[in-house]
């Protein structure tokens, strides 16, 4: 079973999930360290996250160091690579909900 994050808007989830709990272990961990991330879910692992807009200038620091370390690496790993690419979709649809709203809410299920 797959635990997904779905970005919030007005209670209206998006389409597509944002990222996966289960395979973006170094997106959740930062979420984990720079937010609130696991107080605001139930005893399921369910509920809404809001990361604040001064949250979210500590995740984005440390998702443009892990970024960075994917792309960085001398030996080509194409999985290196997407999870890259994967992670600059995410942070560039957070700068996106914070220049709109000033936070980012998801809805975790």
């Amino acid at each position: 079973m797959s635990r997904n994050a779905y970005r919030v808007i007005r209670i209206v989830t998006a389409k597509s999930p944002s990222f996966n709990l289960f395979h973006d272990e170094e997106l959740v961990n930062i979420l984990q360290e720079s937010t609130d991330f696991d107080l605001t879910l139930n005893y399921y692992g369910n509920g809404i996250v809001e990361i604040s807009e001064k949250e979210f200038k500590e995740v984005k620091e440390n998702l443009e160091e892990v970024i960075d370390g994917l792309e960085n690496v001398k030996t080509c790993q194409p999985e290196r690579k997407e999870r890259a690419e994967g992670y600059k979709r995410v942070l560039a649809e957070m700068e996106r909900e914070i220049e709109k709203e000033g936070y980012i809410s998801y809805e975790i299920f």
